[in-house]
């Protein structure tokens, strides 16, 4: 019976052995993929950042768009005060 226990004994550290080994791989291999995750999203993000123009470019477009839009209520103002003129005329012509 003894020499039974033995081999049982044996061939469980033998698999725990081939466990730790089998762990150890897989904890390496997870923290390789971790680490080509980490290095694939820097260079996506550095890829993004030159990608994107400059602050001052952004600044510029901004002062572009209210310009655009100081301009349009400009137009719209002038629009505005001109139909206002005609139907006060309109109406000068309908009283007279």
């Amino acid at each position: 019976r003894s020499p039974v226990r033995a081999n049982v004994n044996v061939s469980a550290t033998a698999s725990e052995r081939t466990n730790e080994r089998t762990n150890e791989r897989t904890s390496e291999q997870a923290n390789e993929r971790a680490s080509e995750r980490a290095s694939e999203r820097a260079s996506e993000r550095t890829s993004e950042q030159a990608s994107r123009p400059p602050p001052e470019a952004g600044r510029e477009r901004e002062q572009e768009r209210e310009e655009k839009v100081i301009r349009a209520k400009g137009d719209e103002a002038r629009v505005t005060s001109e139909s206002e003129r005609k139907s006060e005329r309109a109406s000068a012509r309908g009283r007279q």
